[in-house]
């Protein structure tokens, strides 16, 4: 028997062409220039900020990422949407996309260890170590970062295929065999570090939420208690005056 392939819908290619090449672009151009003012406005305010806690650390870590990467979208931005020459398309592949996937698991990595600080300090705070020192998340930001870059640096040397001339340049044919097992692995890495620390942030904020919710519902106890006695005190008091008065007459 002889198998026959429907065609393909009228109309598809040009509907993702216009998707990739203009809708696409066009979403990236917006994030970038918020990306770059906001980054630069939270930078300009941490520039003045000393970095006194280990908290104020983690954050001037993740301003410093996501401005890096914010850097990286006008190549995206170029080469989608076609106004680059096809050179463009291949120094994405080798360069920008991979610094653009470092600097966003930084920020991920970084908002964990922000919210591990804010539940140590909120949950434990009678607890007292040196992983709330300044100088501890200081060494643990270099750590941080020379992990990351250790996993994505092989990205773009193993990305060394020779490349041609094409409309539509796909970053997987310029990877070496070594480069595809590498990409692999490495992204099997960082899904598992998303997954860890969202579950770490789920269980941290929840604790969080539960020992401010106790601290309210003891202040709140404390303070009818207060309210109760300074009551009994004002009647026990309006009782001896009127006792005396009483007395008195």
């Amino acid at each position: 028997m002889n198998a026959t392939t429907a065609p393909p819908a009228e109309g598809s290619c040009p509907r993702n062409t216009l998707i990739i090449q203009q809708i696409i672009p066009v979403l990236y151009f917006v994030v970038f220039v918020a990306g770059i003012l906001l980054n630069g406005v939270s930078g300009w305010i941490f520039f003045y900020v000393p970095s006194s806690k280990s908290f104020i650390v983690y954050l001037k870590n993740i301003v410093v990422s996501d401005f890096l990467m914010s850097l990286t979208f006008p190549f995206k931005i170029l080469g989608d949407s076609g106004l680059g020459p096809w050179q463009l398309n291949v120094f994405v592949c080798r360069v920008s996309a991979v610094l653009f996937y470092v600097n966003m698991y930084v920020s991920i990595m970084f908002f964990g260890l922000v919210g591990f600080d804010r539940y140590y300090k909120i949950v434990k705070p009678l607890l007292t170590s040196f992983i709330q020192s300044v100088n501890y998340s200081k060494v643990l930001s270099v750590l941080v970062w020379s992990l990351t870059l250790l996993l994505a640096i092989p990205n773009m040397i193993l990305t060394n295929r020779s490349a041609r001339k094409a409309t539509r340049v796909k970053c997987m044919d310029l990877k070496n065999e070594l480069g595809l097992k590498w990409h692999k692995a490495s992204n099997y890495i960082f899904v598992a570090i998303f997954w860890i620390v969202f579950l770490s942030l789920v269980i941290f904020y929840t604790a969080i939420t539960r020992k401010i919710f106790k601290s309210h519902l003891k202040s709140r106890k404390n303070s009818i208690s207060v309210k109760r006695k300074s009551s009994r005190n004002i009647f026990s008091i309006m009782g001896n005056i009127t006792q005396e008065s009483t007395d008195t007459l």
